[in-house]
């Protein structure tokens, strides 16, 4: 039978889509084909995101949901604030559609997607966050990291950034053992992108905005332009360079989000003599209609990223990415062999400097081009992408395999058992889906199963015990109250064998350590 995983996204917008929304679309699409799983996407409306899933075959809901934006900008309250989402309309109805779809995971897309992971984890559902931003670093950072120790079974990071906030607070996980924490970096499908129309989609657009096909075109991209994507630093080293190299030409692409700050950077260029070499653009669904035509891809992100889906991508298709120091974006140049085209965060001389290079050497930028195509296909292409999802899953069922279910015969409900956190530790997993971390040694202890046999005494006589049919009867109930499907007798009795001789098996592996 297939697992059924649900998946939230944050966002569905309707007039662009974002990193996030692709990724998660990316995920689900892997899991369907490749891991058999059934997947379900739920949605705050209706958008580009939906659209997309529903030409895949997968399912959506569309849910509204609030996001919890204070994960982003810890406080000292940040806990009492996350208890308030319960008061919200939204909880109740996130609530009963987990309960109507009967998922066997959730899966949370970015750190501000709060209810449905509290929700299900009301549910006993487990629950996978997949965390796409840096959190920043202050006083209350621990804060964050405990909230998703508390409601999250299994972590995944799209870069070792992502994560850092788990990893660098470990007071946020007090007493039991940690999630699983996983790096899963994005990928793609190579297909998708249409590699065989890149030359022909290069001459369409440059024809289109009319720029001949020998000049050199540096260009700006992003789903959302914002302050913090960088918009204003590119347009001062565009202008310096401009009056350098008077054949380049600037595009910019992407949807403005703060129209006044779009507004304020496109002013900067139309009053100077440096207009006619400006191009400002909407944003692109198709990004392999838009990145063939560009030579130069800049990122100047000001604020830490999760990752830097746009960078990624001017790698993907063999472009020279010159970026600020910004979190994933550095990681990603680090791991490619990029790391002398990076700049100081804020430094857009040195952005312009680096960049100007590479204005003047074609030679340069093919050989940078060459190289970058290789190159992030062999760190994060897919192939590798699915072997560390493999590994993802194997060791979070294995994780979960050690936390065994103990049925007691007096309730016949199910308690986990928690093995000592410093017999078995958390593997955290970053790129190399294969390390073993050994776990350290402890002081054997007193088989539980043993005291609890004790304190329980003798099962008493049979003509005392409850009848099969009024047991049968009391397990329905509590069912019907759990909203959880009601399992034979039989397979009953059989998974309490299997897991006390799993039990008894472990204990033994951890006394003799």
């Amino acid at each position: 039978m297939r697992s059924r995983i649900v998946c939230f996204s944050h966002l569905c917008n309707q007039t662009y889509i974002t990193g996030a929304e692709k990724l998660i679309l990316f995920l689900m699409r892997e899991l369907r084909s490749n891991f058999d799983f059934e997947c379900i996407l739920i949605v705050p409306q209706e958008g580009i995101l939906s659209q997309e899933a529903a030409d895949a075959g997968i399912p959506y809901y569309v849910q509204p949901c609030r996001l919890f934006y204070s994960m982003m900008e810890p406080h000292a309250a940040l806990h009492d604030e996350l208890e308030q989402i319960r008061t919200h309309s939204e909880w109740d109805a996130v609530v009963d559609l987990l309960r109507r779809l009967e998922p066997d995971y959730v899966l949370i897309n970015t750190c501000v997607h709060a209810i449905p992971a509290v929700a299900a984890r009301s549910l006993n559902i487990p629950v996978i966050w997949q965390i796409t931003e840096k959190i920043p670093d202050n006083a209350y950072t621990s804060h964050a990291a405990a909230i998703v120790h508390q409601y999250a079974e299994a972590v995944i990071g799209i870069s070792q950034s992502a994560l850092a906030f788990l990893t660098r607070y470990p007071q946020a996980f007090p007493s039991s053992p940690p999630p699983v924490l996983f790096t899963l970096p994005p990928s793609w499908d190579d297909n998708a992108l249409e590699p065989s129309l890149w030359t022909q989609s290069r001459a369409k657009k440059r024809s289109e905005l009319g720029i001949p096909p020998d000049t050199c075109l540096v260009g700006y991209v992003a789903a959302t332009i914002t302050s913090q994507k960088g918009l204003e630093h590119f347009v001062w080293m565009a202008m310096q360079l401009a009056e350098r190299n008077t054949s380049t030409r600037f595009i910019v692409i992407g949807c403005p989000a703060h129209q006044d700050y779009f507004e304020r950077c496109q002013q900067l260029v139309q009053r100077s003599s440096l207009k006619d070499k400006f191009y400002f653009v909407g944003f692109e669904n198709k990004i392999q209609h838009v990145y063939p035509a560009i030579d130069i891809v800049v990122t100047p992100s000001l604020f830490p990223e999760g990752f830097g889906m746009t960078a990624f991508e001017g790698l993907i298709f063999g472009k020279p990415v010159v970026v600020y120091r910004s979190g994933g974006l550095e990681e990603i140049h680090q791991f490619t062999g990029n790391e002398r085209y990076i700049a100081d965060v804020g430094n857009w001389r040195e952005l312009s400097s680096i960049v100007n290079g590479l204005i003047s050497s074609q030679e340069q930028r093919t050989a940078a081009g060459i190289h970058n195509y290789n190159a992030v296909r062999q760190v994060y292409g897919i192939e590798h992408y699915r072997s560390l999802l493999a590994a993802f899953w194997n060791l979070f069922r294995e994780q979960k395999r050690r936390n065994i279910a103990v049925q007691t015969d007096s309730t016949d409900s199910q308690h986990e058992l928690a093995i000592d956190p410093n017999v078995f530790n958390v593997l955290n997993v970053l790129n190399v889906p294969s390390e073993v971390i050994r776990p350290a040694r402890s002081r054997p202890q007193k088989p539980s199963h043993k005291r609890r046999r004790s304190r329980r005494g003798r099962r008493p006589p049979k003509a005392s015990r409850k009848s099969q049919s009024t047991r049968i009867r009391s397990k329905a109930f509590r069912a019907f109250r759990q909203h959880k499907p009601l399992p034979s007798v039989q397979r009953k009795r059989k998974k309490r064998r299997k897991n006390v001789r799993r039990m008894r098996k472990v204990l033994r592996t951890a006394s003799r350590r």
